[in-house]
């Protein structure tokens, strides 16, 4: 059975195998020489699922698996409309923003590693803190106390093992299958896997969604999701100027996410629970008033993130629809700042 075999895995899960077509001969333990060996000219195994270049037919026939297997789990740029080119890479055909990509560091759960040795594609991922399948928080650091270093993909030594922690024959001692991590329980596993879900558009994941995004994509909501939870993530002014992948290293990114995406689960009634959550945050800003100090980066974040067409009409909706409850925006009120802004957005 060749790396690939389950659906789920990532491409760099072909590089800790043993390759189809030397299996009979020595296995070398850079990933990179492997590679070299397919065809694939690199310095690092983690440019592979981003190469352009790479022939993937001959790296099937190397590796005993199909083309159409590898092309699926390539992470190469993709189209969509209302962003900049190149913001979006494709996860299994799904679109995702490039920065949430991790792409050096191997992180695993050991209690999935225990129902099968293979690395999960949603692992690659960065705002996904937990594997959705046993709930279980990811690791990429060796647990071993004389080792620590962070695991990679340059050199194989399967995938449930650390690289470096080798004996005198150059076989791993150290199983990360071994370790025991916190996991999510009840409700909010519950809520997570629905949040995964998303990405691969799966039949619960999307009849759980309120009807505002009934035509929507499972993936547009989930970019929706982590947007919001970036915003919550900078709502403090000593995390205000984080951009990109950084909001993800945070200690309190995962609470983060979990709130955003309770608010989008009760949508359009979520979006005044995203302001109040704001709104907590005020004392903490500069200034005595005005947009920024009241909402925080939600003032500007169709800028500073670049929120997509969709997801900007779904704000100014629950504004207006938040402005029909209150009968009409109150002057100098969160919510109808909120409103104001947004209409003159859109």
């Amino acid at each position: 059975m060749h790396a690939l075999a389950a659906p789920d895995s990532s491409v760099r899960a072909l590089t800790r195998g043993r390759p189809h077509s030397v299996r009979r001969s020595r296995v070398h333990p850079s990933v990179v020489r492997v590679l070299q060996l397919a065809g694939f000219e690199t310095h690092r195994a983690r440019f592979l699922p981003v190469s352009e270049t790479v022939d993937l037919e001959s790296l099937a026939q190397f590796f005993g698996c199909k083309e159409a297997e590898l092309r699926s789990r390539m992470q190469l740029p993709i189209e969509v409309q209302g962003s900049l080119p190149n913001t979006f890479i494709s996860h299994f055909g799904s679109p995702v923003r490039r920065f949430m990509r991790e792409p050096a560091l191997r992180r695993v759960s050991p209690a999935s590693l225990r129902v099968s040795p293979h690395h999960r594609a949603t692992s690659t991922l960065r705002p996904l803190r937990y594997c959705p399948e046993s709930g279980e928080l990811l690791t990429s650091d060796c647990p071993n106390p004389g080792c620590g270093k962070p695991l990679g993909w340059n050199y194989a030594q399967g995938v449930p093992f650390c690289e470096y922690c080798l004996d005198d024959d150059c076989c791993p001692t150290t199983d990360l299958r071994d370790l025991e991590l916190p996991r999510l329980v009840g409700d909010e596993l519950a809520l997570y896997r629905s949040v995964t879900g998303l990405l691969a558009g799966h039949p619960d994941a999307m009849r759980a969604l309120p009807p505002s995004f009934a035509s929507w994509h499972g993936w547009e909501v989930f970019d929706m999701i982590a947007m919001l939870g970036n915003n919550l993530c900078r709502r403090f002014p000593d995390r205000s100027k984080l951009r990109g992948s950084a909001c993800f290293a945070g200690p309190e990114w995962h609470q983060n996410l979990m709130s955003a995406a309770r608010v989008v689960m009760s949508w359009p009634d979520g979006a005044g629970d995203l302001v109040k959550l704001l709104k907590d945050a005020a004392g903490t800003r500069s200034g005595y008033y005005g947009r920024y100090k009241e909402l925080g980066p939600l003032a500007d974040f169709g800028d500073s993130y670049g929120a997509l067409p969709k997801v900007k009409a779904a704000i100014v909706r629950a504004s207006s629809s938040m402005q029909n409850r209150q009968g009409g925006p109150q002057e100098g009120s969160v919510r109808g700042d909120l409103i104001y802004r947004w209409n003159a957005r859109s």
